[in-house]
């Protein structure tokens, strides 16, 4: 139980820190062009680090069943 209650808190905290990055970084542009460059890359960096971790996931797992 405590290990989804963990899961859960990182989850939570990456949603929340996530969101307030993209909030941040949207804010302090000049214009409305730069923002939504700055929301994509963003946004593809995410996205990498997702499929990294849970590739690596994956990868554990597999391995630690054979």
């Amino acid at each position: 139980m405590q290990k989804v209650l963990k899961i859960l808190l990182v989850v939570i905290l990456g949603i929340v820190g996530t969101c307030s990055l993209i909030w941040v970084l949207s804010t302090t542009a000049s214009s409305f062009e730069e923002a939504s460059a700055r929301g994509e890359a963003c946004g593809i960096i995410f996205v990498v680090v997702l499929f990294t971790a849970s590739g690596a996931a994956i990868f554990k797992a597999i391995r630690g069943k054979s």
